[in-house]
């Protein structure tokens, strides 16, 4: 691949979203040296994919069924849910202005809304916002995906019972294993990761599947599993996963990305 044409590949690819995908022709090198470039203008990436930030707490039953349902709803103080590109955090505050009808105030888990920008509120969830204690959702927006953020950022995450990544990290990342390297540091032994693969994803062209790198990884449990859906817990196993390398990409919503194993 003539790797100088590369950064006129990458304008159209973003530009033209449908029609010019920016991939590696070759084996495991061009894959690897097209990742490093895409990671050095993530940015421009970013502003190109379109990103879903109003999705609401039936859509999140829908996806991860009746046991995400039970679990944020028995969530009580000082445990706490990270929503990975959760957008306006309208699940969140739906769920906490039912769970406040039941509980004081203190009691309320300090749930997290982590997203690349936080968008401006709707009328909708600036509503519950302001009914809600200033601290029982917290929005974390740092410009980058949560696989790039440092040590003392995801310390200041601190300790998660429940992730849940709609449309989010996975759908987004160009570095799955640092992603999900990331989720076991946050989550509490036992706690849940519960997350959505759109289909759009490929592995070694299909011959393998995102959920067959799922089970690969060390320091996860898959616990539940349904079309696109997947729901995993934290074991106390060091974390391991083998890599998966970008070998071409289309940005939109949700982006087209094949990897390399």
């Amino acid at each position: 691949m003539n790797w100088g044409n590369l950064p006129r590949l990458l304008g159209v690819a973003i530009v033209l979203v449908v029609f010019q995908p920016i991939h590696a022709d070759g084996g495991n090198n061009d894959a690897c040296n097209l990742a490093d470039y895409l990671l050095n203008h993530q940015s421009e990436i970013h502003q190109r994919n379109a990103y879903s930030v109003d999705g609401s707490f039936q859509d999140y039953r829908e996806q991860f069924g009746v046991r995400f349902v039970n679990l944020t709803n028995s969530l009580r103080a000082p445990h706490s849910w990270l929503d990975v590109g959760g957008g306006m955090a309208l699940p969140m505050l739906q769920n906490q202005s039912d769970l406040l009808k039941k509980l004081s105030p203190e009691e309320l888990p300090t749930n997290i809304s982590l997203s690349i920008e936080t968008p401006p509120l709707k009328a909708e969830p600036q509503t519950l916002r302001n009914s809600l204690p200033k601290s029982a959702v917290q929005y974390v927006a740092r410009g980058k995906g949560l696989e790039d953020f440092s040590v003392d950022e995801l310390e200041a995450l601190g300790l998660q019972t429940l992730i849940t990544d709609r449309g989010g990290g996975t759908t987004y990342t160009l570095r799955p294993k640092d992603l999900y390297q990331r989720y076991h540091q946050l989550l509490k032994p036992k706690g849940l990761l519960m997350v959505s693969v759109p289909p759009r994803t490929k592995i070694n062209s299909g011959a393998k599947t995102f959920l067959a790198w799922l089970r690969s990884i060390k320091g996860f449990k898959l616990l539940a599993e349904e079309p696109g859906s997947y729901i995993l817990q934290r074991t106390d196993e060091a974390f391991d996963a083998p890599e998966l390398t970008i070998k071409s990409l289309i940005p939109g919503s949700p982006p087209t990305r094949e990897f390399v194993w």
